[in-house]
Formats: structure tokens, C-alpha cells, sequence
């Protein structure tokens, strides 16, 4: 029987084979690497070969480096003016970034309960209306009633009563004519005593009839007009004040029924101006009920859209607390806009907020302050909300001494660079430095612009005598009192 040998498993092998033999090789030069830098760079007679660099004399620029928004410096906004504890929920929205004319619909709000409260304030206008209307009947009945006295019925009594007086002070006179007369027929004997007697009788009841008389026109005059006019002033008063209570309560009411309808009218928002529609939400990646979109709710004085005036763009950066102190109106800035690739766009810093933003939420611990940057001259491609790099100059030094920040190392508060002398030996310098950016450190005094520094002296600090240290707890610190250094971060700053 003829055995067949399988050709997959020779191949498998061979390739095993290679592989070791690849792996073998590549420690081996691994190793010989290794080697040939230790004796490279450690050789017996003290000599050591390493990268230098000289120091550098020039222009030392230190920026801060932010993240900001574009925006425009006159937005026409947008607010909701709908008095509502609860807010009010958006039925409809224009989608963002639609160019809309002057008097279109941008917003439509929800009018339902304003529909129904104004049908309920209807009903509480027609009331009052009914009430005031009552109480200005009752006060010209009361009006007319003492006229009617006054004019009327005082008159008639007085009439009465005077013509009562007139008939007793006839009867008086015509009783006394008549008494005297009988006197002269009782003195000749005409008449008799008993007659005389009743004659005088007369005269004395027609004098009390006098007497009440006089009495009764003078009580209407004297006290009865006068009780009967105040109780009428009294009551015109009364009416009065109750007209005056009735208009205001109607004239309230009116005045929150006018305010519904205004409320009504204004769930539909037009735009005030042409422009192109922003939504206000600074915090776009926000999702709670309050941001601007259809379905959501916004609250009274709330800013539902902005209009920008094309060609008024300006940034609006976020400054960090450790920095806010550093960044002053008037230094100069460069903004590079994340949409507009190798575009650079001049401007300057124009206001910082004295107090923290409120934005940041989710990190309370974390302080940022807005800074406004006006552009120069911006293209007419920049659109509101644009995201951007800020840079800000905030310090510009000129012919300083300054080294790359790798090359100098910190111990017990003390920086120190690693020389290597013309003989090939290496010297220890401590330093006196100033300002930081994220890629040199301006040294002020130990070092010249001739001398080689190390640009790698970690890997030679036991050869001068320092320890080594944790590298997280070394980061070289200015000693400028006036100027403090910045954090040595990439991510934050970033020299020109």
C-alpha cells in the first residue's frame, strides 16, 4: 500500500519554522540595540553623547487656548410671553436655520387653556357689567329722590302748611275783631256774659291754632328738610361708592379678559425681523423639557429663537477659573473655525463676565467665565453656532532666554537643566525661570545662549547628583511674582 503525505502539513512547519526564526532575530537586534546605547551613551571615560539643544533668544509668546461658539453680536430674539407657572408646550416651530421674512409664523404655542379661561373670564365680565349697571341705577334713583324732595315734596308740605298758618292767623284776627266787638255789646248790655265768655274762648283756640301752625312750618323747615336731605346724601353716597367699587371690579375684569385675548394673539409668534432662525439652546446636548423643540414646554420671558444680523459675528469662548484672571479686554485673539478648514480669523477680546457661567451644570466644581472675542472681518460662510478654537494672547515677551520645557526639571522646588561642557562632560545648572507655555520656559538666569542643554536630562540625573523623583508631582513653576506661570498643558495652551 502507497502512503500519501499530506502537503498542508509540511507547509504548517515550514511556517512555524520562519516565525522563530523571525521572533530569535528580532531580540537579538532588540538586545544588540540596547547595548550598543548603553556603551553609546555611558562610555568609561566620562564622555557623554547625548541630544542637545542651545537655548533660544527671541519673541516668547504665551496663549490661552479655549473652546468657543460663534454668535452674533445683534440677535433680534424671540421670547415667549405667555404668563404661565407650568410653561407653555411648542405645537409648532420653524426648523432651525430657515431663512424667514419679516411678519411669518416662527412659533405656534399651545392655546387651550387660554381658550378656555377666556370663556370663563367672559362670563365673569358680564357680571360685574350687570352689578355696575345696578349700581348706577341705584345711585341716579337716590339722585332723583332727593330732587324729588327737595323740589317736590318739601315744597307741597311747606305749600300746606303755609296755607294753614294763613286760615289760623284769619281766624285769630276775625276772633279777636269779634271778641272785641262783643265787649262793646256786653258794655251797653246787648249781649250776656256767657257770650262774652265764649267769644273770648274763640279767641284763645284760634291763637293756639295760630301757634301750631307757626310751629309745624317751622319744624319742616328747620329740621324735617334738613333730616330728610342728609338721609338723601347719605344714600347718594352709598350709591356712589358702590358705582365706584362695581367699575373697578368690572374694569379688572375687562382688563384680564383684554389680557387673555392679548395672551391668545400671542401664541402665534411672528418674526419681528428677516433673518435666519437660531434656536436658543446653550446646551444643546441637554435633553430635559426645556429645550427648544416642538412638543417641549419654555417658560414666560423665555428666549425661544434668535435672528442674527448677518455680518455682526463675534465668539463667545469659555475661560477656565484657573485662567479668567489672565485674560483682560483688548488682547488680541485668533479664532479657527472648526467648519472653516485653514481659515485663521483675527479679533480681540471685548468684555470677560465677572461672574461664572451657569451653563455647565452637570459639573458645578468646574468654573468657566465667558469672554467675548470680536472678529476683525468675518466671512460672510460664518453662521451662528459655529464651533471654535480660541487663542488668546495674554503675554508677549521679547528677547528672552527660553529653553523647551522637557529640558528642565524640578526638585524641592528648585529647577535645575543638565549641561553638557564643551569636553563632553555633563553640569548641573539651577535655574531661575519666569513664564510657561506648553512648549518652552523663559529662563531668567543659569543658563547662556551658547550653552548645549540636555534635551532628555532624566536619563542622566544620577550621573549629577539628583534623585529621581515622581514624575507626576514634577512640573516646573514660574518665579515671576508679577506674571504667574500657566499649567504646562497642551490641551489648554498653545504657544505661537
Amino acid at each position: 500500500m502507497q502512503t500519501h503525505r499530506n502537503p498542508h502539513s509540511r507547509h504548517d512547519r515550514s511556517g512555524k519554522i520562519r516565525r522563530r526564526l523571525l521572533i530569535g532575530l528580532t531580540l537579538l537586534l532588540i538586545c544588540a540595540g540596547v547595548g550598543g546605547g548603553i556603551v553609546y551613551s555611558y562610555r568609561d571615560d566620562g564622555v557623554v553623547d547625548a541630544i542637545t539643544r542651545k537655548p533660544l533668544v527671541g519673541e516668547f509668546v504665551n496663549e490661552i487656548v479655549e473652546r468657543g461658539d460663534v454668535e452674533s453680536s445683534s440677535n433680534t430674539e424671540v421670547r415667549c410671553e405667555i404668563a404661565s407657572a407650568e410653561g407653555v408646550r411648542i405645537l409648532d416651530i420653524v426648523a432651525e436655520g430657515t431663512y424667514v421674512k419679516e411678519g411669518d409664523i416662527v412659533v405656534q404655542l399651545d392655546d387651550s387653556t387660554i381658550k378656555k379661561d377666556l370663556s370663563a373670564q367672559k362670563i365673569a365680565v358680564n357680571t360685574t357689567e350687570a352689578a355696575y349697571a345696578k349700581a348706577k341705577n341705584d345711585l341716579d334713583a337716590a339722585t332723583i329722590a332727593r330732587q324729588e324732595y327737595e323740589l317736590g315734596t318739601f315744597v307741597q308740605e311747606e305749600q300746606k302748611l303755609q296755607s294753614e298758618l294763613f286760615v289760623a292767623e284769619e281766624n285769630s284776627r276775625r276772633a279777636e275783631n269779634f271778641f272785641a266787638h262783643s265787649q262793646k255789646l256786653a258794655s251797653r248790655g246787648y249781649i250776656t256774659d256767657t257770650q262774652l265768655e265764649s267769644d273770648k274762648f274763640a279767641v284763645q283756640k284760634f291763637g293756639k291754632d295760630l301757634e301750631a301752625a307757626q310751629t309745624k312750618l317751622k319744624v319742616i323747615r328747620d329740621y324735617t328738610k334738613p333730616k330728610t336731605m342728609k338721609k338723601h346724601d347719605s344714600d347718594i353716597k352709598t350709591a356712589e361708592a358702590a358705582v365706584a367699587s362695581e367699575k373697578s371690579k368690572h374694569e379688572i375684569e375687562l382688563e384680564k379678559l383684554a389680557s387673555l385675548e392679548a395672551q391668545l394673539a400671542k401664541c402665534v409668534i411672528k418674526a419681528p425681523s428677516a433673518g435666519q432662525v437660531v434656536y436658543n439652546n446653550p446646551n444643546r446636548w441637554r435633553d430635559d423639557d426645556f429645550v427648544i423643540r416642538k412638543g417641549n414646554r419654555v417658560r414666560e420671558r423665555q428666549v425661544i429663537i434668535k435672528l442674527p444680523e448677518a455680518g455682526k459675528m463675534q465668539v463667545k469662548a469659555k475661560i477656565g477659573e484657573a485662567r479668567v484672571n489672565r485674560v483682560k479686554p483688548g488682547m488680541a485673539a485668533t479664532v479657527r473655525i472648526e467648519a472653516l478648514r485653514g481659515v485663521e480669523l483675527k479679533g480681540s477680546v471685548q468684555t470677560v463676565n465677572a461672574y461664572a457661567s451657569d451653563e455647565n451644570w452637570f459639573n458645578p466644581n468646574t468654573k468657566e467665565y465667558d469672554a467675548i472675542i470680536v472678529l476683525d472681518s468675518p466671512p460672510s460662510t460664518l453662521k451662528p453656532g459655529m464651533s471654535s478654537q480660541v487663542s488668546i494672547r495674554v503675554e508677549t515677551l521679547q528677547n528672552v532666554l527660553q529653553v523647551p520645557i522637557q529640558t528642565v526639571v524640578e526638585r524641592g522646588g528648585k529647577h535645575y537643566s543638565i549641561v553638557r561642557l564643551s569636553t563632553g562632560k555633563l553640569e548641573l545648572r539651577e535655574l531661575l525661570i519666569g513664564s510657561i507655555n506648553d512648549k518652552f520656559i523663559v529662563v531668567k538666569d543659569g543658563l547662556t545662549a551658547n550653552d548645549d542643554v540636555l534635551m532628555n536630562p532624566r536619563a542622566h540625573l544620577t550621573r549629577v547628583g539628583l534623585p529621581e523623583a515622581d514624575p507626576a508631582t514634577e512640573s516646573p513653576k514660574s518665579t515671576d511674582e508679577s506674571k504667574p506661570a500657566s499649567p504646562a498643558s497642551p490641551t489648554r495652551e498653545t504657544a505661537a
